[in-house]
């Protein structure tokens, strides 16, 4: 729901510090389960069919809708159609849809990998090797033509970000070891620091976006950020897990649904309906506070069409496109 709301926002200080950890989050969380579940490398063809077809799917989804697009409002579909198939083979991916072979290769390797020391070490190198290729791209796009950077910019950066996303897979490991070996109040003490680091760190994150593999101008401070603020959620709901909130069916029912909510609402062009909803209800789009709730007004509208569209994907023949047996 953060993801989905942060991309109703401008930016403002809240959307600041929601966009620095409302991805890594998923990766967090996908580790801690992996450590719960003591899930081995046997499991990866499973998550393989998960997410492979679903790419394949609604890849060909969004390059229909953006080629649409495209010709209403530009009145042409060429670039459009030629962007949108590179970045698909190339497993770059449109828009939200990047997540899908990052997660496979960063899956893969937490797998494969169980022992505890070298996955610490790999994670490492993998975040330096992130950081570095962040700096590269920046120089390399500042001499370079736009096409030759950008046919070099999607394959390789589809690597590395799978790369890092193994990284934050490998802190869920390292969490759920913390948390179920350490008492409440430790783990409460846990989630106040990370809060106040995240909040705190944020605004030195303002332009970062993990997706484009951008840390901004502060790399180091970003990445502090994103683990702080992906920690500090997953312990709290680790300490409230018994409670009324946590057993919520709504919840439970966006955890399920969480990667197809992920991919969908920006492949259907989600927001951009939403937003036109909320100027026909509230007029003009506010900043500040009355910004904040109209992005929970949008959030609501989104989910609403979310849910006939989830029911299609789950209930009738089109569930072939995102559950290959």
């Amino acid at each position: 729901m953060l993801v989905i709301w942060g991309h109703t926002q401008r930016i403002s200080p809240i959307n600041t510090w929601v966009q620095t950890f409302h991805v890594p989050i998923f990766l967090v969380i996908s580790g801690y389960l992996f450590c719960e579940k003591e899930k081995r490398i046997s499991s990866f063809v499973s998550t393989l069919k998960k997410v492979g077809w679903p790419y394949i799917w609604f890849s060909l989804f969004a390059i229909v809708i953006d080629a649409v697009y495209a010709f209403v409002f530009k009145g042409s579909v060429t670039e459009s159609f030629i962007i949108d198939v590179y970045k698909t083979v190339s497993l770059y991916g449109i828009m939200a849809i990047w997540y899908l072979p990052s997660y496979a290769i960063a899956t893969y390797i937490i797998l494969k990998e169980q022992n505890k020391r070298t996955r610490r070490i790999v994670s490492l190198a993998f975040t330096w090797i992130a950081v570095i290729t962040d700096y590269l791209f920046r120089w390399f796009h500042g001499i370079s033509e736009g096409d030759l950077y950008f046919l070099i910019y999607y394959p390789l950066s589809s690597l590395i970000r799978g790369l890092l996303c193994s990284s934050y897979i490998a802190v869920g490991y390292e969490l759920h070891n913390f948390l179920n070996t350490r008492n409440k109040w430790t783990s409460i003490f846990l989630c106040i620091v990370c809060f106040i680091l995240s909040i705190g760190l944020s605004p030195f994150c303002v332009d970062a976006n993990l997706s484009k593999l951008y840390f901004g101008s502060m790399p180091g401070v970003f990445l502090i950020c994103s683990i702080a603020g992906s920690v500090a959620f997953t312990s709290l709901f680790f300490i409230i897990k018994d409670t009324v909130l946590c057993k919520s069916r709504f919840l439970q029912y966006c955890g399920i649904n969480s990667l197809l909510f992920l991919i969908t609402h920006m492949t259907f062009k989600l927001p951009e309906i939403a937003w036109k909803v909320e100027e026909i209800i509230f007029g003009a789009r506010g900043y500040g506070i009355i910004q904040n709730l109209q992005g929970i007004v949008c959030l609501i509208i989104i989910l609403i069409f979310e849910i006939p569209i989830l029911f299609l994907l789950k209930n009738t023949r089109l569930k072939a496109l995102i559950d290959k047996k």
